[in-house]
């Protein structure tokens, strides 16, 4: 009876396709680039993008060499530690001096803290850390090391960019998988010991339910957080919202932002203090540029910690939105009102019903939509990526949004309403946006940002994930009408 569930295999190879054969068009650096790790790879030229949208510069980590041993005798690090040395290249594409300064290049080991710089004497004179100036000429690039002091047998797990308060750019990422949303993250202190588990339980985006009075300025839009801190240690923990730091995808950090909200049925994230076994769960609302999506949220005071607690890329969590009607239909990846169970299941009836009368021939019309956009993205496993244009790309995305209002308009039985629901917003649509993103990098010469988009895209097969959205929905369908299910799967076997 569950035959139908096939579609969804099919459907994860629809976008698995896309996103590894993007990531070879797009990489220009070797394997490493295109393994399938999650992250920023060794050797990544990062765009440097300016406060007006422009790139301004780039920035590559190429090696890093951990453990360190080159250091003059003068220069040991402290009983503990060990030193880890990254070589960076930081380039200016403007056409304005611009400052460059090594402590602006964070190194965050692998328990989420911040290391420290230190300075160091080498043992071969000839090597000279990186130099700071306060006008790297227009057109022109510095090339040096930047040494780290880091704690016991931690490593470098991340690099990022922190030129200012507002900007967090990820040049270096060697997790080899993303912090879903939705995920429990455990916090240490200096001592290794729990402190906190935090949890992103999931993004509303865009966030409509505020009044008039709070709307969000022109050209931008609001995305809510729904999260949750519990103090796992022994002593009195302080809260803030200002422990959450969203970032979007050009390394940007997002304002958290006052809003009157029209529902309050999940109360805003406080500044409290939480004993030991206390939880606090609640909102925080930023508000997010038009075109440029939230991709990383991360918990810490931004100096000493800094832990990721979410990848938005790899997708949005399952929370229940709230204080807004549904999602809208472009949003990639939103929880909508369509995937909760406690709605799916108001669609059971018995089978062959009314609301089931031509579920069959809707079924194979929908096998055959999915199918084309197969073919669509396949193109890319047979093509010399390196010669895909943006154009061709864009034209992807018009043809996959055309599927979604064929798929709109559909006409389904009611009792397969949530299912079609799910595939025009959480499928089509997401998937169209997410084609279009990468086309705009293609254009732009942006590879991080391909890289984000491409990581949306491997964040939507969540929506098919067995327990997912998808799941609940085919099953209920399936229970409300297994005669024509049944139907279903033999005509599309």
């Amino acid at each position: 009876m569950r035959r139908m569930l096939a579609l969804a295999m099919l459907i994860a190879l629809t976008l698995g396709v896309l996103a590894p054969g993007m990531a070879q068009a797009q990489s220009g650096t070797p394997a490493a680039a295109a393994t399938g790790s999650f992250g920023v790879p060794m050797g990544t030229e990062v765009p440097i993008i300016g406060p007006d949208g422009s790139p301004i510069g780039t920035i590559t980590v190429s090696n890093i060499t951990d453990p360190f041993t080159g250091f003059d005798a003068s220069s040991a690090p402290q009983r503990g530690y060990h030193y880890a040395l990254a070589e960076v290249t930081i380039a200016n594409t403007s056409a304005s001096p611009m400052e460059v300064y090594p402590n602006y290049v964070m190194g965050i080991d692998n328990e989420g803290f911040v290391t420290d710089q230190p300075y160091m004497s080498f043992s071969d004179p000839a090597m000279t850390t990186m130099e700071s100036t306060d006008a790297l000429a227009a057109g022109s690039s510095i090339t040096g090391v930047i040494p780290y002091q880091l704690f016991g047998d931690t490593t470098i797990q991340r690099i990022v960019y922190s030129p200012n308060y507002d900007r967090q750019i990820t040049v270096l990422d060697l997790r080899t998988a993303p912090v879903v949303a939705g995920t429990p993250v455990s916090i240490m202190d200096t001592t290794g010991a729990a402190v906190a588990q935090v949890t992103v339980n999931g993004v509303t985006d865009p966030f409509t339910g505020y009044s008039s009075s709070s709307a969000p300025p022109r050209g931008s839009r609001y995305i809510m957080l729904d999260v949750s801190v519990t103090n796992t240690g022994t002593g009195v923990l302080s809260v803030s919202p200002s422990d959450f730091w969203v970032v979007d995808s050009e390394g940007f950090v997002l304002s958290s932002s006052y809003t009157s909200r029209t529902d309050q049925t999940l109360a805003d994230f406080d500044y409290i203090d939480l004993n030991p076994g206390e939880t606090q769960q609640g909102a925080i609302v930023y508000e997010v540029y038009e075109g440029v999506p939230p991709a990383q949220v991360s918990w810490g005071d931004g100096y000493t910690s800094l832990n990721v607690v979410a990848d938005l890329s790899a997708g949005t969590g399952a929370a229940q939105p709230v204080s807004q009607p549904p999602a809208a239909t472009e949003v990639a990846g939103a929880p909508t009102a369509a995937a909760l169970p406690t709605e799916v299941g108001t669609t059971a009836a018995v089978a062959s019903s009314p609301e089931c009368d031509g579920l069959a021939l809707w079924g194979v019309d929908l096998l055959d939509r999915v199918t084309r956009a197969s073919a669509l993205t396949s193109t890319f496993q047979d093509t010399d990526l390196a010669t895909v244009t943006a154009d061709q790309v864009t034209e992807v995305a018009t043809q996959l949004r055309a599927l979604g209002d064929e798929q709109a308009a559909s006409n389904p039985p009611s009792a397969a309403a949530t299912v079609n629901t799910i595939m025009v917003e959480q499928f089509y649509y997401p998937l169209a946006d997410v084609v279009d993103d990468i086309a705009t990098a293609i254009t732009d010469g942006n590879m991080a940002g391909a890289m984000t988009a491409m990581q949306t895209a491997q964040g939507l097969t969540s929506v098919f994930d067995s327990g997912g959205p998808y799941d609940i929905a085919a099953a209920a369908l399936t229970t409300a009408c297994p005669a024509e299910v049944q139907q279903m799967n033999e005509a599309t076997s």
